[in-house]
Parts: structure tokens; C-alpha cells; sequence
């Protein structure tokens, strides 16, 4: 569909009307189809967000781990990490 429209209509309210029509003229079985389709590839980057945010995490307190037997004040430690203090002492 996109390169059918000018690429000065690819963005914005105009392009979002152009996919609702071309939803409303799918069949009951594509429509089907297309729902199914939507859902995977939403549950595909919930996931792969999810696993991102997962590894920032255990990646940041690893280094408040490190930075704690450096001795490091913890309000620094929060700082530099994003880690709430009550997360840090509880490492």
C-alpha cells in the first residue's frame, strides 16, 4: 500500500485512513487472518521489550553490586544505576 501513496501522505491522520479502508475491504477470512497476524507480531515486541528492560535491569545491579564493594555510597549507586535505594539494599 505504501508505495502506492504519495510520500507525503505515508504519515499522519491521512495514511491511517488509507489502512482503515484497506482493513474494511479484507474478507471475514483475511480479517481473521490479519487480526491473528497483528497479535503475534504485538506479543513478538511485548517480548523482546520485556527481555530488553531484563537485561538493563540485571545488568544494572550487577554494576551496583560492583560499585558496592567499592564502597560506594548507595545514594550514588542509585544514581548512576537507575536502581531504587530499597533495591540496593537489599543486594
Amino acid at each position: 500500500m505504501a508505495a502506492q501513496v504519495p510520500k507525503s501522505l505515508q504519515e499522519g491522520v491521512f495514511f491511517k485512513f488509507l489502512k482503515l479502508a484497506e482493513l474494511n475491504k479484507l474478507t471475514t477470512e483475511e480479517r481473521k487472518r490479519y487480526d491473528a497476524d497483528w497479535l503475534s507480531y504485538n506479543d513478538y515486541v511485548g517480548t523482546i521489550a520485556y527481555a530488553k528492560m531484563e537485561g538493563e535491569i540485571k545488568k544494572s545491579i550487577i554494576i551496583a553490586q560492583k560499585l558496592m564493594q567499592e564502597k560506594i555510597s548507595i545514594e550514588i549507586i542509585s544514581k548512576t544505576t537507575g536502581l531504587p535505594i530499597e533495591e540496593i539494599e537489599k543486594l
